[in-house]
């Protein structure tokens, strides 16, 4: 399974953006085990709309998001989630939203026994998903 977080997954709508390329072929190479959490959607919609003036055909934009998150297991940030997001953050000195993403990626890996690559541009995150025993994927690196 692959779990986007948002700075990976928003680079397929924001078509100047470096690794979109490698997130296209993610999105693709897997399209029915794709996987985020519900903050997502709320963070992708916001990072859209604040780059409104630079995204040609922004209502089309928004409209191919939401088409496709429709594909994504969609996991709830909940109290279990929350509660691991909070160790996490204090473990690790993540901002609260990287936590979260964390946090949904091992309760995911955690109560479907699936193996987790964590797809992110951010770089806290990804060292602390490493150090969690998680394989990443920055798609800005080649």
């Amino acid at each position: 399974m692959i779990y986007f977080d948002t700075s990976a997954l928003a680079k397929k709508y924001l078509k100047k953006e470096k690794g979109r390329n490698k997130v296209l072929e993610l999105l693709e190479s897997n399209p029915q085990r794709l996987a985020s959490s519900a903050l997502t959607h709320l963070e992708v919609i916001s990072a859209l709309t604040r780059r409104q003036m630079e995204i040609s055909g922004f209502e089309k934009a928004i409209a191919a998001f939401n088409d496709d998150w429709e594909t994504f297991i969609v996991w709830a940030v909940d109290s279990e989630v929350l509660d691991d997001a909070a160790s996490l953050i204090r473990l690790h000195r993540l901002k609260a939203a990287d936590a979260v993403h964390l946090a949904t990626a091992r309760n995911i890996r955690h109560h479907t026994k699936d193996e987790i690559l964590i797809a992110s541009s951010d770089h806290e995150l990804l060292a602390a998903a490493g150090r969690e025993g998680l394989p990443v994927m920055d798609p800005e690196v080649d």
